[in-house]
């Protein structure tokens, strides 16, 4: 014990041999990738206008499902990060998981919604 009354160790503030606390990159990633997923996920009334156009639908999928693949990905690398090396972040890894799956569902599920509509105008205008 030093005199401060904090146990000897590498990341012990004041100590002369102090080493820099490494941080948890894929946790802000995770983070940052649902985040964006959500805010472009729920912007529902702005994209509802567009759903007839086909080629921005597909690229608000491809977007929200791209966040929602960085956010699973790099939330499970941050958890082992934090896991192996004691750093903090496993339960908003966690989040950022649980978010990022429920995220890409969404946009799967309104994908296939748009699809079946579409296919659906189709067969009733080509009949």
């Amino acid at each position: 014990m030093s005199t401060t009354g904090d146990a000897p160790g590498p990341y012990v503030q004041g100590c002369r041999n102090e080493v820099e606390r490494p941080e948890n990159r894929a946790l802000r990633i995770s983070f940052y990738g649902a985040i964006t997923a959500v805010l472009a996920g729920s912007g529902s009334m702005w994209t509802s206008g567009a759903v007839i156009y086909m080629p921005l639908t597909t690229a608000w999928f491809l977007l929200v499902e791209g966040c929602s693949i960085t956010a699973v990905v790099a939330g499970h690398r941050a958890r082992r990060q934090a896991e192996r090396h004691g750093l903090p972040g496993r339960w908003w890894a966690l989040l950022s998981i649980t978010t990022g799956w429920l995220c890409g569902l969404a946009a799967l599920l309104v994908m296939l919604l748009v699809a079946g509509v579409t296919l659906g105008i189709m067969a009733v205008f080509l009949s």
